[in-house]
């Protein structure tokens, strides 16, 4: 079963986002906020106001809250999303749209790996400068210090998430099937999207 479903004919047959029009980057936006958990209760829960009691000051009230439905919920997150489409920064191969105060950014998968490469090559180059100070004040043995890259890189690939998404460290993986307009029973392509919180 896919986290998210797209039904467009706009889409192109690459990956990626080449293509969509701002309405589809939004209701992307909506199902990956789903999918990460990152709801705001404004927009899951409906809150009414009942009289209670009456007198000739007015009319009281007490408020009561309910869960709105997924079907309300969605539709608010994609009102919501849909106030700052302006803000909707895309290309490609991603986008970055604002939610309740918060930046996320999607992309696909073959971003996400070059992200995940690139910091893992900063690690590698800070991890030889640290060992570089450490030689210049240590004594002759320093210098058949090594550090096996190789190694390294490996262990490094279990912190990789927090240096690609250093908000909160948290990369969200979801997968795509996208249908095709004319039948809801055709996927035409699957593809993985991850989303980071920037902000």
């Amino acid at each position: 079963m896919s986290d998210i479903t797209l039904n467009t004919r706009r889409f192109t047959g690459a990956s990626g986002f080449d293509g969509a029009s701002t309405n589809d980057l939004i209701r992307i936006a909506a199902q990956a906020i789903d999918y990460a958990g990152e709801i705001s209760l404004e927009h899951s829960q409906i809150r009414r106001d009942i009289p209670v009691a009456y007198c000739v000051f007015g009319t009281h009230f007490r408020t009561e809250t309910t869960n709105a439905d997924h079907e309300t919920t969605m539709a608010n997150v994609i009102n919501a999303i849909r106030e700052d489409a302006d803000c909707i920064d895309a290309n490609d191969y991603g986008f970055s749209f604002e939610y309740d105060g918060m930046t996320f950014r999607v992309v696909t998968e073959d971003v996400m790996d070059s992200m995940k490469q690139d910091a893992l090559d900063n690690m590698v180059e800070e991890a030889n400068y640290e060992l570089e100070q450490l030689k210049k004040d240590s004594c002759y043995v320093s210098n058949y210090v090594t550090i096996d890259e190789d190694m390294f890189r490996r262990d490094m690939e279990h912190d990789v998430d927090s240096w690609v998404s250093p908000y909160d460290g948290l990369v969200h993986e979801m997968f795509v099937d996208e249908y095709d307009s004319g039948s809801s029973d055709m996927i035409t392509r699957r593809e993985t999207l991850f989303m980071i919180r920037e902000d």
